[in-house]
């Protein structure tokens, strides 16, 4: 369970169980599970989030698009809640 956004640059156990939701979500391919928030695991929220209809244009910055904020962290934990990594 996920309880604050995660952005670019983040790093730590949040951000690897995070990559292994978006792996198995299929937006996150290279299953480099590093914990740390890179291009590549931006990308692939980019990818959920457009998958769930959350935000499909703009900037971590101005939208969230590429960033798991509050509504990208809700749907993961609505889907993830008792999945164990």
């Amino acid at each position: 369970m996920w309880k604050n956004p995660i952005q670019k640059g983040s790093r730590g156990l949040d951000v690897t169980n995070l990559q292994k939701a978006l792996n198995k979500e299929g937006v996150y391919p290279e299953a480099i599970y590093s914990g740390n928030y890179g291009s590549l695991t931006e990308l692939a929220v980019k990818k959920f989030q457009i998958k769930y209809s959350i935000v499909n244009k703009g900037s971590p910055s101005t939208t969230g698009y590429g960033r798991a904020g509050w509504a990208t962290i809700a749907k993961l934990n609505a889907l993830y809640t008792f999945v164990s990594f």
